[in-house]
């Protein structure tokens, strides 16, 4: 597989530092992983959890570089070594007990992408114009749409939408879910932040995606609307670009 990738991330416009936290790998870089994490605790809990949780997660593909692993398997085992980083850190400090962070990471794959997460941060496949929602929010409301209580446009706007039902460094073990994405060449994959998502509508993010230019320009666009629509938290775009490649081709 092929790809670029570009990602940015900024403060927005009402808090004082950046607990988001991201990792996107050169061509030639390893691991082969695109993360985004969204670090909570006040003070800089959140930073430190989100370092943490990227950190191990990198730490624990690079140790798999030349090896044969199931995909699955080894993404739900980099979220525990993520989570078991976490409370370490946090038994070892007390003053960041309670810290913690969302985590998303998409692992590329021939058919396009495997997808890992926890929490609120999502990931979307641009395709032919078209945004589509590749996760679901690990989080109170989103379980009320699913109830059929509120709508999907409903959940969207809830005053409630920033509660999270799971996040690494709750509790000593933690599930990822995993989504398959198939991508076709010249699919975008983009990961981001609530701060992200929560700011800018599917169609907003359509248009900026659907302009010409390159990757990084697109990444700015995005944190650019966010803050021009409040930037009430942490901003951070990933945009990967899927390209078919390989020694069979």
């Amino acid at each position: 597989m092929i790809w670029d990738c570009q990602a940015r991330s900024h403060k927005g416009q009402y808090k004082d530092r950046n607990e988001d936290l991201f990792y996107c790998p050169g061509p030639n870089e390893k691991p082969e992983l695109f993360i985004v994490a969204d670090g909570m605790g006040g003070r800089i809990g959140g930073e430190i959890a989100a370092q943490a949780a990227v950190s191990a997660m990198k730490d624990y593909f690079a140790k798999k570089e030349g090896q044969v692993y199931s995909p699955g398997l080894t993404l739900q085992q980099g979220v525990s070594a993520a989570n078991r980083a976490i409370l370490s850190r946090a038994r070892r400090q007390p003053s960041l007990q309670g810290m913690c962070t969302t985590l998303i990471c998409a692992l590329p794959q021939d058919y396009g992408f495997l997808i890992a997460h926890v929490g609120d941060s999502r990931a979307y496949r641009f395709h032919d114009g078209e945004l589509t929602l590749l996760t679901r929010d690990h989080s109170l409301v989103w379980e009320m749409m699913e109830e059929g209580a509120i709508t999907f446009s409903e959940m969207e706007a809830h005053e409630m939408k920033h509660l999270i039902t799971r996040a690494l460094g709750a509790g000593k073990s933690v599930e990822a879910e995993l989504t398959r994405a198939d991508f076709e060449p010249g699919d975008l994959l983009l990961l981001c932040t609530d701060g992200l998502s929560g700011m800018c509508s599917k169609e907003e993010m359509e248009e900026i995606l659907s302009r010409p230019g390159d990757l990084k320009s697109k990444a700015g666009a995005l944190i650019d609307a966010a803050n021009t629509h409040g930037g009430m938290d942490n901003i951070t775009a990933l945009l990967v670009k899927y390209e078919k490649g390989g020694e069979d081709e």
